[in-house]
């Protein structure tokens, strides 16, 4: 038939038809990118048998010439008749003075009469100006020559290297979704590394600095003289003495020009203080420098509760529990492992004593029942002999005591031996259970939310001495339990019976500060629930279908 028709064409007298190039990209400017170029055929893609694309500089002379032969791309050579052949998608890289092609990422489909080829390309900065696009494609009836098919402009100074920007600048807290955005004008698959300093003075010891380098985070460590490298989304956390950084929970991404990155960060409580954060990122084009691009604070109530979680020494400044002033310790008379704490009114809160315990299981649930609910919790106390709730509350930590709320007063049951009140219990009885599955209950009308169970070991039934108002005794017990416990997140009674909005701004706000819940703090910013991102795990899940349930309630 294709005989037969090409003979119908000649007795005619009619031209042959051929195929046609069209420049797709004709009039830009730049150094690097995709160049997509269509080639039609009204006898069908099949029918093109090759097409040659020709950039030629202001005098006429061919400055990088390209074909596509079937599968093959040929690019020429320097001396300018001998051509190097590979496939498309083959890693082989060819170059001469004026482009570069990259066959790696280079494509060709076809589809009915048209066929689209896409070149990577690269220019060289040294030979920047207009240039003129030609091309030629030929088929089963041949070729109508050389086309201009269009114009490209090469820039002559080349871009800068990749720049960093810190999306969370001025933010705080003892833990950190700390995210940047990193910019390379040839394309985010340019970056080939970006450090982060936070608290150091760019790559320098005793700082968190962390390297990504593509599916890859490194964390210095203290001395600055080695890596500990993992793979983003896979490998465990590192530390060093500054800061803990997760990988399972951090991420990257590149769209475009810009490779995002989030590091999933915990500080230590040594390593408190304003920080400044400095970058630095590289790519084909060199590296910036070590640049300060935000800042990030740890406050010392940022961690648990707002209290030093260190034994207290003689002489050295500590937050006090009460006002969260910088004051100055002193050891308490008599008793070497208790400790008081001067405050700045002249009120000396002293500090129960409690050793260090291992629990295995911290489990948690509660039933509603009417206007109540019973809220169950499995712990291993095996080497516990107290338990104490940890709820904020507005005034003391309990769980509730209103008397214009029925059941505010909790009523609480524990294992064998144990005897609670409305903030914990105590293992009073000498033949009481420590078993590594024992169930404490808690009936309230507090709503669920996220509080601390804090155990502590027999020390705690030691006899303190404890001086001053009444008011004094109540921050010294506070204190205590929240300095020498070991404290375990779970859902408890924890938000008040039909709270308003303000009530939840400041318990948000008490949340974020004593737990560390610093993912919340858009809420406080007028954001809604739906703005937050994901929280990290089952738990963070959790507290946001807690607040769901009375969040848009309060209003």
């Amino acid at each position: 038939m294709k005989i037969l028709l090409l003979a119908i064409v000649g007795a005619l007298g009619l031209h042959a038809v051929v195929p046609t190039t069209v420049f797709n990209g004709s009039g830009g400017t730049g150094n690097a990118g995709q160049f997509t170029f269509t080639v039609t055929d009204t006898l069908g893609a099949a029918d093109i048998q090759y097409t040659q694309i020709d950039f030629r500089g202001a005098n006429g002379y061919s400055e990088c010439v390209l074909q596509q032969n079937n599968g093959g791309m040929g690019f020429r050579n320097q001396d300018g008749y001998t051509w190097t052949w590979a496939l498309v998608g083959d890693p082989q890289v060819s170059s001469n003075d004026h482009c570069t092609l990259q066959r790696a990422t280079s494509t060709l489909a076809q589809s009915g009469n048209v066929r689209t080829m896409a070149f990577t390309l690269q220019f060289s900065f040294n030979y920047p100006g207009p240039k003129t696009v030609w091309g030629v494609s030929a088929g089963s009836q041949g070729h109508n020559g050389w086309q201009q098919i269009g114009t490209w402009t090469v820039a002559g100074a080349p871009p800068p290297p990749p720049s960093t920007v810190m999306v969370n600048n001025g933010g705080s807290g003892a833990s950190a979704m700390m995210s940047f955005k990193v910019t390379d004008v040839l394309g985010a698959a340019d970056i080939d590394f970006t450090n982060i300093d936070i608290g150091g003075n760019g790559g320098g010891p005793n700082a968190c600095v962390m390297q990504l380098h593509w599916g890859y985070i490194a964390l210095q460590n203290d001395a600055a003289n080695g890596w500990a490298w993992g793979i983003v989304g896979l490998d465990p956390p590192s530390n060093n003495s500054q800061c803990t950084v997760k990988r399972t929970t951090s991420t990257w991404s590149n769209s475009g020009n810009i490779r995002d990155m989030t590091f999933d960060l915990t500080f230590a409580p040594s390593f408190t203080g304003p920080k400044t954060v400095w970058a630095m990122s590289g790519g084909s084009m060199g590296y910036t420098p070590w640049t300060p691009i935000g800042t990030w604070t740890i406050n010392q109530s940022d961690f648990s509760g707002g209290f030093n979680m260190l034994p207290v020494v003689s002489g050295v400044l500590v937050p006090d529990d009460y006002t969260g002033e910088m004051v100055t310790s002193t050891t308490s008379a008599g008793t070497a492992s208790t400790y008081a704490v001067t405050l700045k009114s002249g009120r000396r809160v002293q500090l129960l004593r409690a050793g260090n315990i291992k629990v295995n299981r911290a489990d948690y649930s509660n039933v509603a029942s009417g206007d109540v609910r019973t809220y169950s919790f499995r712990l291993d106390v095996r080497q516990a002999s107290k338990v104490r709730l940890g709820a904020v509350w507005e005034t003391q930590y309990a769980v509730g005591d209103d008397p214009d709320i029925p059941y505010s007063k909790p009523q609480v049951t524990g294992p064998k031996g144990w005897y609670g009140s409305g903030v914990g219990w105590g293992a009073i009885d000498e033949g009481a259970e420590h078993s590594e599955d024992s169930q404490f209950t808690v009936t309230s009308a507090y709503l669920p939310g996220p509080m601390g169970v804090y155990l502590m070991d027999e020390n705690w039934k030691q006899p303190v001495e404890l001086t001053g108002t009444a008011e004094d005794t109540r921050i010294a017990q506070a204190a205590g339990f929240m300095n020498n416990s070991l404290r375990k997140m779970v859902i408890g009674p924890a938000i008040r019976p039909n709270p308003d909005k303000e009530y939840l701004d400041w318990l948000v706000g008490r949340w974020i500060a004593d737990y560390g819940l610093t993912w919340l703090k858009p809420l406080l910013d007028g954001k809604t629930l739906d703005d937050l991102g994901p929280p990290d795990g089952k738990f963070g899940r959790e507290v946001i279908e807690c607040l769901r349930a009375v969040w848009g309630k309060s209003e």
